[in-house]
């Protein structure tokens, strides 16, 4: 996902030749003062046309702040009835468009979340709701197509009599993985435990509709986190990325005692590094910033 062309060819299986540049707007320019240089934050919007069906396909990309070398990366795509918005690992969340809903549609609307990995089959959880109520109608957790995200295998396909949803759904995707979805109390996602055979899940949660607070795997039995973790703001924008090497979780879910290894890098709502760390067996041994004031 570092390029357009790649996800063009991801999202809407569209070749290069097919896709057609219309306008390259930069919106949205900052200055931020870092580590004694000014930086810039660039937010690009572009607007593409196939040119077999004429739908408008936009674009928005993000810069990584940096005062060296700027990177883009792609962070949310729309066309006429999907809105794409792009997380760390693959996560992919898809949120019906319903200004552009047909009209024999727009009673209801759709929340659709990819699960993209390499260790796990990849699942795509599709809920579809009322519009007027967002009472839940139906429910399908099927395998996406690599390319296209188009159904290639419905493990599972649950209608609702447009009911309140109760936490948690557990739906077996085979005999040895299983996906449990919970609910809050506005009957959208509050949390994801997706597991497989090796005896650690995937466990996303959600800070609204569609932002996820955080995400990572832990332990079945005893839920400890491990491995690395993704934290986010409000905003959608990356809070945090870093390793744990284990936690404890008491009777009441509470989580304790917090180790992290390795590097850990901490971001501004902005999207610019604020700040690393080097953990190791759970202690922070980061170098100790000098003092440079004048003596």
């Amino acid at each position: 996902m570092k390029t357009i062309n790649y996800i063009l060819l991801l999202v809407f299986n569209f070749t290069f030749s097919q896709v057609k540049l219309i306008n390259n707007d930069t919106i949205n320019t900052k200055f931020y003062h870092y580590n004694n240089h000014i930086v810039k934050s660039f937010v690009y919007k572009k607007q593409f046309i196939t040119t077999q069906t004429g739908e408008q396909l936009f674009v928005l990309l993000d810069s990584i702040c940096n005062n060296e070398s700027i990177k883009q990366k792609v962070v949310y795509t729309e066309t006429a009835f999907n809105k794409f918005y792009y997380y760390k690992d693959s996560l992919i969340i898809r949120n019906w468009n319903l200004r552009n809903t047909p009209k024999q549609n727009s009673d209801y609307f759709q929340l659709n979340v990819y699960l993209k990995s390499r260790k796990y089959k990849n699942l795509s959880i599709s809920l579809e709701y009322n519009k007027n109520d967002s009472l839940c109608r139906r429910i399908v957790i099927f395998k996406p197509d690599s390319l296209t995200f188009y159904t290639s295998e419905i493990y599972a396909d649950v209608q609702f009599n447009d009911t309140k949803l109760n936490s948690p759904l557990s739906f077996k995707i085979d005999d040895t993985t299983y996906l449990q979805l919970y609910f809050n109390n506005r009957n959208f996602l509050d949390k994801i435990y997706y597991s497989s055979d090796d005896q650690k899940a995937l466990h996303v949660k959600f800070a609204n509709f569609f932002i996820p607070i955080e995400y990572g795997f832990r332990d079945i039995e005893n839920q400890s986190r491990e491995g690395i973790w993704y934290s986010y703001f409000k905003n959608g924008k990356l809070f945090s990325e870093g390793e744990y090497l284990s936690t404890e979780v008491d009777h009441n879910g509470i989580e304790k005692n917090i180790k992290k290894k390795g590097k850990w890098i901490y971001y501004t709502e902005q999207g610019c590094i604020d700040k690393e760390e080097l953990w190791k067996e759970g202690i922070n041994i980061s170098p100790k910033l000098k003092n440079k004031s004048k003596k």
